[in-house]
C-alpha cells in the first residue's frame, strides 16, 4: 500500500487524482482515491495505490469533525488509533489527524517504523504521503546534493532531507503539524529515549526477550516466509516460529553457490526446526532487469548492496502456489543487542583529535583505497572515523571516497553533518553513547537500509515486512536490559546466542559467521552490467555523476570489474552510485 494525500484548493484535486491514477498504473497497482470537503471549502483528498482495495473501515475513522487515518496497515495499527496521547514508541503505524473544520493536519510518525512519511508544499496546498515518488511527480525533482553525499557517506538519507529539495521527510518519533493558515510546518517530539525501556520483572533475560519476540510474531497471519541467512538473528526468528508451532513458515535463503561455507548448515537448521526451506542461487543474468526496475521497486533511494539478492528472493516468491502474508527478517538485532558493546572502543578512537584523524585518513582517498592490506584496512578505519559521527560509524557506516571519487564542498559537509547529528539528537536526546549508537543503528541501519531492502518491494505485492526485533515489545525489552546482560564479557549478542542454543545444537550457533558481501566482481564484470554502468552510471547526462569526479569513478568501476584489489569500503560506493543512478533514471523514464 502506497498512500498519498492533498490538502488545499479544490481546483488542484483533479491534478492530484490523475497523478495517483498514473502512479498506480506504473506500479502495476490500482488507485483508490477519496475526497472530503472541509468547512472552509478546501478539500482533503487521499488514497492508496495497492494490490486490492484497502479496508477503509479499519484504516479510517470519521468522527464528523475529525478524520483519523492510518496510511499503512501494520499489526499495531489499533494502538495508533486509540485516543490516548500519541507516543512514538508504542506502535509502528503512522497516524494522520485531519480537522475537517479548520484543515489542520497532524502526522504522528513512530520511532521504529519502516514507513517514511513525506510532505511538500505546492501553490494550492500541501502534498503528503509515504511514497516519495508521487510527491516528486507533483512537486518536481530538484536534486539535493546533501542527500546524494549522504547516500555515499551514510548509505541512507537522514530526515528531514529527501533526494529532492522540493520534498521533506517527517522526523521519526515526532508529530508533524501542517497548519491550515499556510505557515511553516512544525515538529514536536512524541517520546523520550528513556521511555523506550520496558519494566523488566527480574525473570531470566532470555525468557524475557523470547516472550517479547513471540508477542510480535504471534500477530502475523499464516502463511509466512523468513529471509534466512543461517546467522544468529534470522535463525532465532525461525526458532521462535517453530517454538510457537508455526509450521506455515517457509525459510528462504540466498546463496552465491556451493562455495558458501554455510551452504550445508542452513538446510540442517531448517530440518532441525521442522520448517520448509528454499535456497536461491546467484544468477548474474537477473542483475540488469533488477537495476532497470529499481525505481518501481523502491519508493526512495538508499544504498544497501544486499538489495540485489533480496529482490531475487522476493521475485522467486511469485512461483509459490500460495503467497505469504508477511516476510519476517532478523533485522535490528545487531543494533539492539550488539552495537552498544562498541561504545568503549569508539570513545577511544574519537578522543584522537579530528584534525589528526583526517590527516591519517587522507591517505585513503589518495591511494590506499586500492589496497586490501592491513595498512589499507587501518587507514580506511581512520578515514571513517574522520568522516562520520561515532553513532554512524559504529552503526555500520563505511569508509568514504570523498577526496577522490567526489569532493564534498565544505558547506555541504557541514550542513550534512549538522542534519545527521540533529536527527540523532532528536531521537536519542542526551542518552549515553551506547544508547545513541543503538538508537542510531536501529533507525538508520536497521530501518533505513537493511529493513528497506524488502519493505517497498513486498508492500508493492501486498505483503507485509515484519521485523520482530524492531517491534515495540522487543525494542522495549532490549532497552530495559543492561549491555552486560545483552553482551556479557563484551561478547556481542551473547544473550541471543544462548537463547538460540536452547533450540539448535550449540556448535551450529557458535560457528563463526561471515558478513554477507555482494559478489561485486561477478556483479560488475557481467557484460550486461558493464553496459548498464556505461550507459546509465557513467553517462554524461547522469545528474549524480555531475557531483563526482567522472574519471575517478570510472577507475573505481574498472578495478571492481576486473577483480583487482580494493579496500572493503570501496565496494559499497560502487553499489551506491549504481543504485542511485538507476533509481533516478527509472524515475525519469516513468
Amino acid at each position: 500500500m502506497f498512500f498519498a494525500a492533498f490538502l488545499g484548493h479544490p481546483s488542484y484535486e483533479p491534478t492530484w487524482r490523475g497523478a495517483l491514477q498514473r502512479h498506480a498504473a506504473w506500479l502495476g497497482l490500482s488507485a483508490h482515491p477519496y475526497t472530503r470537503t472541509l468547512g472552509d471549502g478546501r478539500v482533503f483528498a487521499f488514497g492508496w495505490a495497492s494490490v486490492s482495495a484497502p479496508d477503509a473501515d479499519a484504516l479510517v475513522r470519521d468522527g464528523g469533525h475529525r478524520l483519523v487515518l492510518i496510511p499503512l496497515d501494520t499489526p499495531t495499527r489499533d494502538i495508533a488509533l486509540t485516543d490516548a496521547p500519541l507516543r512514538g514508541f508504542l506502535t509502528t503505524a503512522t497516524r494522520l489527524d485531519v480537522s475537517l473544520v479548520t484543515g489542520d493536519v497532524q502526522v504522528a510518525v513512530p520511532v521504529m517504523t519502516l514507513e517514511k512519511f513525506y510532505y511538500a508544499r505546492v501553490a494550492d496546498g500541501w502534498l503528503l504521503g509515504n511514497d516519495l515518488r508521487i510527491l516528486i511527480r507533483l512537486a518536481g525533482l530538484d536534486l539535493d546534493e546533501r542527500a546524494v553525499y549522504a547516500i555515499f557517506q551514510y548509505s541512507s538519507i537522514p530526515s528531514p532531507l529527501s533526494i529532492s529539495r522540493t520534498v521533506h521527510r517527517a522526523v521519526p518519533g515526532h508529530i508533524l503539524t501542517l497548519p491550515a493558515d499556510g505557515s511553516e510546518a512544525r515538529l514536536r517530539r512524541s517520546f523520550r529515549v528513556g521511555d523506550l525501556a520496558g519494566e523488566w520483572d527480574g525473570r531470566d533475560a532470555g525468557d524475557y526477550v523470547a516472550a517479547a519476540m513471540d508477542a510480535a510474531i504471534a500477530r502475523t497471519q499464516p502463511p509466512v516466509a523468513v529471509h534466512f541467512s543461517g546467522g544468529v538473528d534470522s535463525a532465532l526468528v525461525a526458532a521462535r516460529l517453530a517454538a510457537l508451532g508455526r509450521r506455515d513458515a517457509r525459510l528462504q535463503r540466498f546463496t552465491p553457490g556451493p562455495s558458501d561455507p554455510f551452504h550445508d548448515l542452513s538446510p540442517k537448521m531448517a530440518a532441525h526446526l521442522g520448517l520448509a526451506f528454499e535456497e536461491m542461487y546467484w544468477n548474474p543474468s537477473d542483475i540488469v532487469p533488477i537495476l532497470e526496475s529499481l525505481a518501481r521497486e523502491y519508493a526512495t533511494p538508499f544504498a544497501d548492496p544486499a538489495a540485489l539478492p533480496t529482490l531475487m528472493l522476493i521475485r522467486a516468491m511469485s512461483r509459490w502456489p500460495v503467497q505469504p502474508t508477511a516476510v519476517l527478517t532478523g533485522t535490528g538485532a545487531q543494533s539492539l543487542f550488539a552495537s552498544g558493546a562498541k561504545a568503549a572502543k569508539f570513545r577511544r578512537v574519537y578522543r584522537v583529535p579530528r584534525a589528526l584523524r583526517r590527516l591519517v585518513g587522507a591517505a585513503y582517498p589518495l591511494g590506499l583505497w586500492r589496497s586490501a592490506s592491513r595498512v589499507g584496512w587501518f587507514v580506511g578505519a581512520v578515514n571513517k572515523a574522520a568522516s562520520l559521527p561515532p553513532e554512524y560509524a559504529a552503526a555500520g557506516g563505511h569508509s568514504s571516497l570523498d577526496g577522490f571519487a567526489f569532493h564534498m564542498p565544505p558547506r555541504a559537509r557541514r550542513e550534512l553533518e549538522d542534519v545527521a547529528l540533529a536527527e540523532i539528537d532528536a531521537l536519542a536526546g542526551d542518552a549515553g553513547l551506547a544508547e545513541r549508537i543503538a538508537v542510531s543503528g536501529v533507525v538508520r541501519n536497521a530501518l533505513c537500509q537493511c529493513g528497506a531492502r524488502p519493505f517497498d518491494p513486498l508492500r508493492r505485492r501486498g505483503i507485509r515486512t515484519v521485523m520482530p526485533f524492531t517491534e515495540p515489545e522487543t525494542v522495549r525489552a532490549a532497552f530495559s536490559l543492561s549491555w552486560e546482560q545483552k553482551c556479557p564479557n563484551g561478547v556481542p549478542k551473547a544473550l541471543l546466542k544462548e537463547l538460540l542454543a536452547r533450540q539448535l545444537p550449540r556448535e551450529w550457533v557458535y560457528v563463526p559467521k561471515g558478513r554477507f558481501l555482494l559478489p561485486y566482481h561477478e556483479t560488475f564484470s557481467h557484460p550486461e552490467t558493464r553496459e548498464f554502468v556505461r550507459d546509465v552510471v557513467l553517462s554524461p547526462g547522469n545528474p549524480v555523476l555531475a557531483l563526482c569526479e567522472p574519471k575517478h569513478v570510472e577507475e573505481v568501476f574498472r578495478r571492481v570489474e576486473t577483480g583487482r584489489p580494493v579496500h572493503v569500503g570501496v565496494r559499497p560506493f560502487a553499489w551506491a552510485i549504481t543504485f542511485l543512478s538507476a533509481w533516478l533514471d527509472g524515475l525519469r523514464r516513468a
